[in-house]
């Protein structure tokens, strides 16, 4: 009887400590779906695939990202700009999309233009620019 008690209380202790384990990854869970259904409906509704404006071009396209060390839902824009001067930009934009605060922007065109910028650092190079978003978009 006391043997039958002790694997009872066992396996309830065990069915419990399984249940608090899986808690957070379905609150993880939970987390990431909002944050991709969000950013599924603004762009949506603020983007589209394509915008015509004063002889451009603009076709968008996005990532979302819920990062759960920074408890935070990241959005990146990217934007192929044409315009009619056979110029071409190619754009990228990171933001929180909760607290819509921008967090970096890198933009590089044909014609030579050329901006890098993630929070206070400044990059010179397409690649630099992924390893400064690494931790907002890889977390």
């Amino acid at each position: 009887m006391v043997r039958w008690i002790a694997t009872t209380v066992l396996a309830l202790l065990l069915t419990v400590s399984s249940a608090q384990a899986a808690e957070p990854n379905v609150a993880l869970d939970e987390l990431k779906e909002r944050c991709r259904i969000y950013a599924a409906e603004v762009f949506a509704k603020d983007y589209g695939d394509h915008l015509k404006i004063e002889g451009k071009d603009i076709y968008y396209n996005y990532q979302a990202h819920y990062n759960a060390h920074l408890n935070k839902c990241f959005f990146l824009e990217i934007a192929a700009i044409l315009e009619k001067k056979n110029d071409m930009a190619l754009t990228y934009r990171l933001f929180d999309l909760f607290e819509k605060r921008e967090y970096g922007s890198y933009t590089q065109s044909t014609q030579g233009a050329f901006f890098c910028k993630v929070q206070e650092a400044i990059c010179r190079s397409k690649s630099k620019w992924d390893d400064l978003i690494k931790p907002y978009m890889d977390e």
